[in-house]
């Protein structure tokens, strides 16, 4: 592992202990609404609408390198390699990796943003 910037798999997979449920969304994936999901879910396609957790707590949620989210995110740990447009984001915990990118409002207790990544427009810090 690259100790300045591991990619988005080996942090993840590194930081955070491997919960019983996994869900892996591929790159030829694409749609629109609501997609709930339960634990965490690996996100490499594209989407447009709400993704949400069914239960915000250890739910964690990682927008690959090749993943296009637009909308709504719900989750408890937000790891970002892709891109989010027209974003309203409400988590616990963000990380940002250097090929992330963020547009629109982001609510977290904690952030971790990345040399090169980018976050435009609201970034609020909750208690």
């Amino acid at each position: 592992m690259n100790q300045e910037h591991p990619t988005p798999e080996e942090f993840f997979l590194n930081r955070f202990e491997v919960l019983q449920k996994q869900h892996w969304i591929f790159e030829t994936f694409e749609g629109t609404g609501t997609l709930k999901f339960s634990g965490e879910m690996y996100f490499s396609g594209q989407w447009s609408g709400v993704v949400e957790a069914s239960s915000q707590a250890e739910s964690q949620l990682l927008v690959t390198e090749q993943a296009k989210i637009k909308g709504t995110i719900r989750v408890d740990r937000l790891l970002v390699a892709g891109e989010i447009i027209d974003a309203d984001i409400e988590v616990q915990e963000l990380y940002v990796f250097p090929t992330g990118k963020i547009f629109g409002r982001v609510k977290a207790q904690k952030a971790s943003i990345e040399d090169g990544a980018v976050v435009q427009g609201q970034l609020q810090f909750k208690s």
